[in-house]
Protein backbone atom coordinates (compact mmCIF):
# COMPACT_ATOMS: atom_id res chain seq x y z
CA UNK A 1 0.00 0.00 0.00
CA UNK A 2 1.42 3.15 -1.04
CA UNK A 3 1.96 5.94 1.79
CA UNK A 4 1.27 9.77 0.45
CA UNK A 5 0.55 12.63 2.25
CA UNK A 6 1.57 16.16 2.55
CA UNK A 7 2.85 17.84 5.80
CA UNK A 8 4.80 20.75 7.14
CA UNK A 9 8.38 20.37 6.16
CA UNK A 10 11.05 19.27 8.77
CA UNK A 11 14.38 19.54 9.35
CA UNK A 12 14.82 15.73 8.40
CA UNK A 13 13.72 16.48 5.12
CA UNK A 14 16.88 17.83 3.92
CA UNK A 15 15.65 20.96 2.25
CA UNK A 16 18.52 23.65 1.56
CA UNK A 17 16.41 26.85 1.63
CA UNK A 18 18.40 29.97 1.25
CA UNK A 19 16.41 31.79 3.44
CA UNK A 20 13.84 31.56 6.27
CA UNK A 21 10.31 30.62 6.21
CA UNK A 22 7.32 28.27 6.08
CA UNK A 23 7.16 25.25 3.77
CA UNK A 24 4.96 21.99 2.94
CA UNK A 25 6.29 19.09 1.44
CA UNK A 26 4.83 16.05 -1.08
CA UNK A 27 5.74 13.05 0.13
CA UNK A 28 5.07 9.06 -1.22
CA UNK A 29 6.62 6.41 0.92
CA UNK A 30 9.36 8.25 2.91
CA UNK A 31 10.53 9.57 -1.03
CA UNK A 32 10.30 13.21 -1.23
CA UNK A 33 8.00 14.21 -4.55
CA UNK A 34 8.21 18.22 -3.92
CA UNK A 35 8.13 21.33 -1.57
CA UNK A 36 6.96 24.89 -1.35
CA UNK A 37 5.84 27.54 0.67
CA UNK A 38 7.04 31.04 1.79
CA UNK A 39 10.55 32.56 1.96
CA UNK A 40 10.98 35.55 4.39
CA UNK A 41 13.74 38.27 3.09
CA UNK A 42 12.88 41.13 1.39
CA UNK A 43 9.57 40.27 0.97
CA UNK A 44 7.45 37.27 1.20
CA UNK A 45 8.25 35.41 -1.63
CA UNK A 46 6.70 31.78 -3.02
CA UNK A 47 8.48 28.64 -3.93
CA UNK A 48 8.13 25.62 -5.35
CA UNK A 49 9.54 22.60 -6.34
CA UNK A 50 8.06 19.33 -7.83
CA UNK A 51 9.92 16.19 -9.40
CA UNK A 52 7.95 14.70 -12.67
CA UNK A 53 6.66 11.89 -10.81
CA UNK A 54 5.11 14.33 -8.43
CA UNK A 55 2.48 15.21 -11.46
CA UNK A 56 1.45 11.77 -11.54
CA UNK A 57 -0.42 12.26 -8.31
CA UNK A 58 -3.70 14.40 -8.96
CA UNK A 59 -5.26 13.80 -5.46
CA UNK A 60 -1.40 14.71 -3.83
CA UNK A 61 -1.01 17.87 -5.72
CA UNK A 62 -4.49 18.87 -4.37
CA UNK A 63 -3.78 18.50 -0.87
CA UNK A 64 -0.25 19.80 -1.90
CA UNK A 65 -2.56 22.85 -3.37
CA UNK A 66 -4.54 23.18 0.03
CA UNK A 67 -1.15 23.41 1.82
CA UNK A 68 -0.23 26.14 -0.19
CA UNK A 69 -2.64 28.14 0.66
CA UNK A 70 -2.75 27.54 3.83
CA UNK A 71 0.77 28.98 4.18
CA UNK A 72 -0.24 32.04 2.01
CA UNK A 73 -3.04 32.98 4.12
CA UNK A 74 -0.55 33.54 6.87
CA UNK A 75 0.27 36.68 4.82
CA UNK A 76 -1.29 39.80 3.37
CA UNK A 77 0.98 39.84 0.38
CA UNK A 78 3.20 36.98 -1.10
CA UNK A 79 5.07 37.60 -4.84
CA UNK A 80 6.22 34.79 -6.69
CA UNK A 81 7.67 34.10 -10.37
CA UNK A 82 6.58 31.63 -12.52
CA UNK A 83 9.34 29.55 -13.89
CA UNK A 84 9.54 29.82 -17.89
CA UNK A 85 10.76 25.88 -17.98
CA UNK A 86 7.46 25.02 -16.56
CA UNK A 87 4.74 26.15 -18.93
CA UNK A 88 1.65 25.89 -16.94
CA UNK A 89 3.33 27.62 -14.18
CA UNK A 90 1.06 31.02 -14.53
CA UNK A 91 -1.52 28.97 -15.08
CA UNK A 92 -1.18 27.23 -11.53
CA UNK A 93 -0.27 30.19 -10.03
CA UNK A 94 -3.85 32.64 -11.28
CA UNK A 95 -5.28 28.83 -10.11
CA UNK A 96 -3.92 29.33 -6.45
CA UNK A 97 -4.79 32.92 -6.22
CA UNK A 98 -1.95 35.11 -7.57
CA UNK A 99 -2.45 38.02 -9.65
CA UNK A 100 -0.10 38.97 -12.34
CA UNK A 101 1.98 41.90 -11.01
CA UNK A 102 4.07 43.00 -13.95
CA UNK A 103 7.75 42.00 -14.54
CA UNK A 104 10.88 41.41 -12.81
CA UNK A 105 14.25 40.68 -14.35
CA UNK A 106 12.15 39.73 -17.51
CA UNK A 107 10.08 37.17 -16.07
CA UNK A 108 6.53 37.33 -15.12
CA UNK A 109 5.71 38.36 -11.62
CA UNK A 110 2.17 37.55 -9.35
CA UNK A 111 1.26 38.75 -6.43
CA UNK A 112 -0.75 37.19 -3.72
CA UNK A 113 -3.11 39.27 -1.49
CA UNK A 114 -4.89 37.20 1.27
CA UNK A 115 -8.19 37.55 1.88
CA UNK A 116 -8.29 36.27 5.51
CA UNK A 117 -5.76 38.77 6.45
Amino acid sequence: MTNANVRPAQPSDGLSLPASGRAWVMVKDDQLLGYGGVLYGDFPQAFMNLTPEALEWPVLLAKSARAFRRVLDQHETVFAIADHNYPTAPRFLEWIGFEPAGYFEGRRLYRWHSTLQ
